[in-house]
């Protein structure tokens, strides 16, 4: 649109970044109850020791493989990459104004 963006996308980067350390924070609390992690005693049982983890291995992995099926979904070819670099390259060629921004 012919107007300067970055201060958008880094404010929702920011956004987003904070929303998953909330995230985090609040549910994790759940997760060590769920695993059987005891705060009142001084150290883990075995079985609570491997549900840590497994969810720290596990977790993590399901979430890259839920993020490469969203972006496999995301089609972007060379051909396509090309149809979009010259149309850029027109748009440009045409001088300002020509996208219909004015500017």
């Amino acid at each position: 649109h012919g107007y300067r963006r970055e201060g958008i996308f880094s404010a929702f980067y920011g956004f987003i970044i904070k929303l998953a350390f909330t995230g985090i924070a609040f549910t994790f609390g759940y997760v060590l109850a769920f695993i059987g992690y005891d705060a009142g005693s001084d150290s883990m049982t075995p079985q609570a020791l491997t549900r840590l983890r497994l969810f720290i291995a596990l977790f993590p992995s399901a979430c890259i493989v839920a993020a490469m099926i969203a972006f496999s979904r995301y089609r972007l070819s060379r051909a396509r990459v090309r149809e979009i670099q010259e149309a850029l390259a027109a748009r440009r060629a045409a001088g300002p104004g020509a996208d219909g921004t004015g500017s």
